[in-house]
């Protein structure tokens, strides 16, 4: 099963094309749903206890190599670069093939190669996970991970991130990227 989501961008007024989403790590095959759910290390709505202790997981923690590179899962727009080390992020704006904006928020990257206004796809490499020295000084405790979000809006400023205690809070702004990708790929079977 792939990792295929048809979205919809207007290039132009009145002009439709329909994109692909992939993985944000170059493996042999970015479209394979089997081979990204292999990388998965945090679930969303998992019990989390940084930040604000008991609040939930707003997206999924994907394993990846030390310095490996991340990429776009698809065409967009930068919106933000931001944070500091260890949660530097990049947010990226989609809109789907039912004229619904996504965004994608790609957290825990350093040597970020874009910036706000930035058009991507999914070729654009944004930055790249930590290093060895990298992760020992983020005191993650974990495997070096990539954390990404597929949120519906922006409204609560990425406060339902970290701050989310129950899944009607969580729910409200943000999905769980993996159904997110399984049914978008359905879709464009």
């Amino acid at each position: 099963m792939g990792l295929l989501c048809v979205l919809t961008v207007l290039p132009e007024p009145g002009v439709q094309r329909n994109i692909a989403v992939y993985s944000p790590f170059q493996e042999s095959d970015r479209q394979e749903y089997q081979v990204l759910t292999e990388r998965v290390v945090g679930r969303y709505g998992d019990w989390r206890s940084s930040y604000s202790p008991g609040h939930l997981h707003a997206g999924v923690d994907l394993k990846g190599a030390f310095e490996e590179t991340v990429h776009a899962i698809g065409t967009g727009t930068v919106l933000n670069v931001s944070g500091r080390f260890p949660n530097r992020s990049v947010i990226v704006e989609h809109q789907q093939a039912d004229q619904a904006w996504s965004y994608a928020i790609y957290i825990h990257i350093e040597d970020i190669q874009v910036e706000r206004g930035d058009r991507v796809d999914h070729n654009t490499v944004l930055g790249r996970l930590f290093t060895e020295e990298e992760l020992e000084r983020s005191n993650f405790g974990t495997a070096i991970h990539l954390h990404i979000e597929i949120r519906k809006d922006l409204h609560d400023n990425g406060r339902a991130s970290t701050h989310s205690m129950n899944r009607g809070e969580l729910d409200r702004h943000c999905m769980d990227p993996l159904p997110f990708f399984r049914r978008a790929f359905s879709r464009g079977r």
